[in-house]
């Protein structure tokens, strides 16, 4: 009955984030049992309190007949499908529900880049009118994105548009060797 579909939980305890779960199995047991696969510790929840299965319309939740109930987006229910974005509701937690296709499944986030990575000519010169199209903004616009206040010399305006420069080379995942390297070849022309 595996149809490739990812569930995935997001458990928040009055609102705060308390843990978040992926699961591509067909039956997800919710608990106080500590051998359920989400385990909630806390008195007002059965030990075998609901269960996600998967089922031919998606997955379905079903309260294993608890002492406080299930609830789906607040109502109180027995079994109900679930959609993306509803919250399921036991005792004091609130379970977000996620649903993955499998062709959007998450992909790995990229393995940072260590040591130094060139730059091409065409890289360099993107960077580089990203920058002059930010120096072309109007004065009130380059001092919020350089973070300088009104009537601040030119000097400290220079060092927060060095610093924004740098931190988009690297937010951008491009390492710049050296300093000098960024001068010579006329970033900043002052």
């Amino acid at each position: 009955m595996h149809d490739g579909h990812v569930l995935r939980l997001r458990i928040s305890l009055k609102g705060r984030p308390v843990r978040s779960y992926r699961f591509d199995q067909d039956c997800v047991v919710i608990g106080r049992d500590p051998g359920a696969d989400v385990v909630l510790d806390n008195p007002g929840i059965s030990r075998r309190h609901a269960r996600i299965v998967r089922s031919p319309v998606g997955f379905v939740v079903e309260d294993l007949g608890s002492a406080n109930g299930t609830y789906v987006n607040e109502a109180p229910v027995t079994r109900q499908p679930l959609a993306e974005d509803d919250m399921i509701g036991i005792g004091k937690f609130s379970l977000w529900v996620g649903l993955e296709s499998p062709e959007n499944e998450e992909k790995p986030a990229p393995a940072a880049v260590e040591g130094t990575t060139v730059l091409t000519s065409e890289q360099l010169q993107r960077i580089l009118a990203s920058m002059r199209k930010s120096e072309a903004a109007p004065p009130e616009k380059r001092r919020a994105a350089s973070h300088t206040p009104a009537g601040a010399g030119a000097a400290p305006a220079r060092r927060g548009r060095l610093l924004v420069a740098v931190g988009l080379a690297f937010a951008a995942g491009v390492a710049v060797g050296t300093a000098g390297a960024i001068l010579g070849v006329g970033l900043f022309p002052y």
